[in-house]
């Protein structure tokens, strides 16, 4: 080839050139599932609602999938999903006011479900994209055209719910001298 005067388009293929990179730490699991969304639509590692999946499940929450199941089931249903917020949009219908319509999604799929003007404004900080939320939803199924109406009730940033989880504590002591100062440190 060099006789030639062709040159590959890459250099030299017999001898590859070294290929330097630069120590980095991992980057933190929010961080890193917020690039996996934002380059291709979707978590591919992980879901943020992963580390409140048994918090959620305490609280008798459902997935989006386990919501629709039942929804199918019986028409209309009032339940928990937890759900991290994909985006917020809003409108101003004829009649006035706001309407939002919040993009969710949880490990098992997206949806899409309505705030209405008179929660919107108190909870426009929560809905930012990439919150992950309790929700109640109330849902209803039109079986004809197996249309979905999903409407906000109330919601609760997962992070909240989490700091007010019950913890307990049980402690054996051997003799009654200690309690004391144990009771004084507990207060």
């Amino acid at each position: 080839r060099k006789a030639s005067g062709i040159v590959d388009l890459f250099g030299d293929a017999e001898k590859p050139m070294p290929l330097f990179l630069t120590e980095a730490d991992p980057w933190p699991q929010s961080e890193r599932l917020a690039r996996e969304f934002a380059a291709i639509g979707a978590y591919l590692s992980a879901h943020p609602i992963d580390d409140y999946a048994a918090l959620v499940k305490a609280r008798g929450g459902l997935t989006w999938r386990a919501f629709l199941e039942q929804l199918r089931a019986t028409h209309q249903l009032t339940g928990l999903v937890g759900a991290t917020v994909v985006q917020r949009q809003e409108w101003r219908p004829r009649a006035g006011g706001r309407i939002g319509i919040v993009t969710l999604s949880d490990p098992t799929g997206q949806f899409e479900a309505t705030v209405y003007q008179e929660r919107l404004a108190d909870w426009r900080e929560a809905l930012e994209p990439g919150q992950s939320l309790l929700l109640q939803i109330g849902g209803e199924l039109d079986p004809d055209a197996e249309e979905v109406r999903a409407r906000i009730q109330h919601l609760e940033p997962l992070e909240a719910v989490a700091a007010r989880k019950t913890t307990a504590i049980r402690v054996l002591l051997d003799a009654t001298e200690p309690v004391e100062r144990l009771g004084r440190r507990l207060d």
